[in-house]
């Protein structure tokens, strides 16, 4: 993926710098400044659901508007996790990441189609968010719904505007289809870093097979659909970087980790 490597590598550089500067002149502290700065994932992941637009700058621009989002999302997740180290007033400034995002692609084709994809994805989003706190995921099958949505749901939500946006409509579904695949399985990954490094438990993925919750058979079974999913959508409709084989191998690691090799490296 050497030429997604070197276009992240540049918006990486913007992202950072236009994040943190925005908010140091709102007012967050120089410890929130340095949270922001070693997120993971977040800065990054998201970019993905910008590769079906076909014009360089303007999917610079909407993926980097896409990541500030995710951003700003994480901030006012972890405010409602309260279980980080900054401080509220810090958090709360996710809002402003999501509402200057937000104005990014309101000024491009389709706004109104843009902001009620925003309007419905996240009315989803966050009513499940809620439920999830209040009932963990018990089984596999409570797992993929709210992995599907908090993740793949959110990642569907990007690559929707970022389309809508671009005015390249005919490309969304393939787009949204694999966003779908690939939000699970970052899921997945996460949830296998969690447990591994920090013990994470309650409806953690890792744990319900521990716990004798979910069959490990059935957690790799299911790892397989999502990963054919994903391919299955790229082959629909390619993004503008071939990403199949980053895909398999990403999944394939997946699958060797739940199978017990806790050498292998998902990060």
């Amino acid at each position: 993926m050497s030429g997604l490597d070197d276009e992240w590598a540049v918006a990486q550089r913007v992202l950072l710098d236009r994040v943190t500067d925005r908010l140091a002149g709102t007012g967050m502290t120089p410890a929130g400044l340095e949270y922001v700065r070693q997120m993971k994932g977040y800065p990054r992941i998201p970019y993905f659901a910008a590769l079906w637009v076909p014009d360089p700058a303007l999917r610079q621009e909407l993926g980097i508007a896409i990541c500030t989002h995710a951003m700003g999302i994480k901030l006012v997740d972890d405010l409602m996790d309260g279980d980080q180290p900054i401080r509220p007033w810090d958090q709360i400034l996710g809002m402003f990441l999501t509402q200057s995002s937000t104005a990014t692609f309101g000024a491009h084709h389709r706004p109104a189609e843009v902001l009620r994809v925003f309007d419905e994805d996240y009315g989803v989003i966050w009513r499940e968010q809620i439920n999830e706190a209040e009932r963990p995921a018990h089984d596999l099958d409570s797992w993929i719904h709210y992995a599907s949505i908090k993740s793949g749901r959110m990642m569907m939500c990007y690559a929707s505007a970022a389309c809508l946006a671009a005015d390249v409509v005919d490309r969304l579904p393939a787009a949204r289809a694999f966003c779908e695949a690939f939000g699970v399985l970052f899921m997945i990954g996460d949830d296998i870093r969690d447990h591994r490094d920090l013990g994470e438990a309650g409806g953690n993925l890792c744990h319900l097979i521990r716990s004798g919750r979910v069959s490990r058979d059935a957690a790799v079974a299911a790892t397989r659909w999502w990963r054919a999913e994903a391919l299955r959508a790229l082959a629909e409709f390619p993004p503008e970087f071939p990403i199949a084989g980053f895909m398999a191998d990403f999944a394939d690691r997946l699958i060797t980790f739940l199978l017990e090799d806790d050498r292998v490296d998902i990060s």
